[in-house]
């Protein structure tokens, strides 16, 4: 069948990169609907910092994404759930992020939520609500998982009290589930920068439907490091470039950015790794926050 043919194409292609399915996509959507990008990494290009400029980092995602929805379909068999039709679907990768501090992935601080209940509201946006939280992904310790849960749950009560409708998606909902749901939702909202929500959300927003993100940043300090470290696997020199990587490590925020994207983006930083002992309690800080409940320790620092 055209679904079992799709999905074994999708298994191919994730298995051919070392990345999840979110940049695997990505980075296939990309390469079908966008010019050659030489001396740039093919994945990770749901980030603008692996772009020359805020420009061309829109110029790319208007290009490809008309495309989205039909080339998921007819490649691999991924089809926007209808169920999903009249939802508001928000997103949290919280698992290995923000835990493994990695420099492009950050938690939004909690005026980001606040921002996005305006947003909705402005944009019309359903009011009935479905918050995914991908807490196995990246193998997170029981602590971990249980900061996220507790992170989820306080997001769903900020809107509840805001008067949406708020559910959580059912527990052992597969990747394949988890993207269609989002194709099939009217908006999306990304609770932390995510590939897996990407595509869905930019698709979204090439038909004029909601798709809110927090700020997209790099941490500089850590991004330098990193491409150190890939530069040093290489054998390079310090001063040598890493083939097929471009990353910009100039700019924590590529100039122009919120301006040019085609979609809602948050205007204020997030989270810096850097300002964080424990993500742990920073997540059941944050939480306490948006539910209006007591901080959960003395200690708590937003």
């Amino acid at each position: 069948s055209h679904r079992a043919a799709g999905r074994a194409a999708l298994a191919k292609l994730v298995d051919g990169c070392w990345c999840g399915m979110g940049n695997a996509l990505v980075m296939d959507s990309s390469a079908h609907f966008a010019k050659p990008r030489p001396g740039k990494s093919p994945v990770g290009l749901w980030n603008p910092a692996y772009f020359d400029g805020a420009s061309d980092y829109a110029s790319h995602w208007a290009q490809v994404a008309p495309h989205l929805e039909e080339h998921l379909a007819s490649r691999y068999a991924l089809f926007a759930d209808p169920s999903y039709r009249g939802v508001t679907a928000v997103h949290l990768r919280c698992s290995d992020v923000p835990f493994k501090r990695m420099p492009m992935y950050h938690l939004p601080t909690p005026s980001y939520w606040a921002w996005v209940r305006r947003e909705l509201h402005a944009a019309g946006a359903p009011r009935r609500v479905v918050v995914f939280n991908s807490t196995s992904w990246g193998g997170p310790k029981a602590e971990e998982s249980a900061a996220c849960e507790a992170y989820a749950a306080g997001v769903a009560a900020f809107l509840r009290a805001s008067g949406m409708d708020v559910s959580h998606a059912p527990e052992g909902m597969s990747e394949y589930e988890t993207l269609e749901a989002l194709l099939g939702a009217s908006a999306v909202v990304a609770g932390m920068p995510s590939s897996f929500s990407f595509l869905p959300g930019v698709a979204k927003a090439a038909r004029g439907a909601p798709y809110l993100t927090p700020l997209f940043y790099a941490e500089l300090p850590l991004l330098r490091q990193w491409v150190d470290k890939k530069r040093r696997a290489a054998g390079l020199g310090p001063n040598e470039t890493v083939p097929n990587l471009g990353v910009d490590v100039r700019h924590e925020v590529q100039p122009g950015l919120v301006q040019r994207v085609p979609w809602s983006m948050y205007p204020k930083p997030p989270v810096l790794h850097a300002h964080v002992e424990s993500y742990v309690e920073r997540l059941h800080c944050i939480a306490a926050r948006l539910a209006a409940r007591p901080p959960h320790a003395a200690s708590c620092v937003l």
